[in-house]
């Protein structure tokens, strides 16, 4: 099934852009309005935004380049890292074309291992996102798997584990979200950005740059998942999971975990995806 027949509305709403030469600091902000992932870069030329390429590719401002950087960065380097132009935290991206269908974007989802894909049509761009696909469900979408079918173990770390340590755990195991011990509540890259980039520690790091990462899991604030069945089939868990929300399920006791992530990619890659009545 076709993008533009699945999801019409894709070409038609504005994209999240950031104009380039924005500092990290000012465009990181603007990554939770709501939980964006990525702003695509563009200059402004006659009251018009024309969106940047770099050989060949399309540069977008991420979330992803600024965590990774705290592996590598000392902390008194990295509050000198989001002064930079938003150039210094880019990905770039290749564009489907216009007659891109939705296993298109399912497989740009699994190769590229994040939840958004450009579309191009004529001069005009879509970007559909994972969240866009969740409401399909029952519609363009269904599998009959259950979530218990699709969940992972889940991967929790003390209360008291260092913002460093939560990233680099994110990183090494590419996972997004991470469990506080003894709870139901998850933090995700989305939560730890959110906290990087808050007034009060952008605030807090002005005055003291060396301790901008000096924090904890407790301090970055978190999410409390959704218990369920392990029986609920991935479509009733995609109606629970309100679109945007970066919320997830859990089951088997805080045990296991289901992200949006798990409701459409692993039906797809089992090959138990129906897109439009067909496998």
């Amino acid at each position: 099934m076709l993008v533009r027949e699945a999801a019409p509305r894709v070409f038609s709403r504005e994209i999240p852009t950031v104009e380039s030469g924005t500092l990290i600091v000012v465009a990181g902000t603007l990554l939770d309005i709501p939980r964006r992932d990525i702003l695509l870069t563009a200059n402004t030329v006659e009251d018009r935004f024309e969106y940047v390429m770099k050989s060949g590719r399309w540069m977008a401002f991420g979330g992803y380049p600024v965590l990774e950087r705290i592996l590598t960065t000392a902390p008194a380097s990295f509050y000198k890292y989001i002064y930079l132009p938003c150039e210094s935290a880019s990905l770039f991206l290749d564009a489907l074309g216009p007659e891109s269908d939705l296993v298109d974007v399912l497989e740009t989802f699994n190769r590229t291992k994040f939840g958004y894909a450009l579309v191009k049509a004529a001069d005009s761009f879509g970007l559909i996102t994972l969240t866009d696909l969740l409401p399909m469900y029952g519609d363009v979408l269904d599998t009959d798997l259950r979530i218990a079918d699709l969940a992972e173990p889940v991967v929790s770390l003390p209360n008291e584990t260092s913002l460093t340590d939560a990233v680099h755990e994110l990183f090494k195991r590419r996972i997004r979200r991470i469990c506080i011990s003894g709870t139901n509540s998850f933090v995700s890259d989305r939560e730890i950005l959110s906290f990087i980039f808050s007034p009060e520690r952008l605030s807090f790091s002005k005055e003291f740059p060396e301790k901008m990462l000096e924090a904890t899991l407790g301090d970055v604030g978190s999410l409390e998942a959704i218990e369920s069945s392990p029986d609920v089939g991935a479509k009733e868990a995609s109606a629970i999971i309100k679109p945007g929300s970066g919320a997830c399920l859990t089951i088997d006791h805080g045990r296991s975990v289901v992200t949006p992530w798990d409701l459409v990619m692993k039906p797809f890659l089992l090959r138990h995806l129906k897109i439009g009545g067909r496998s």
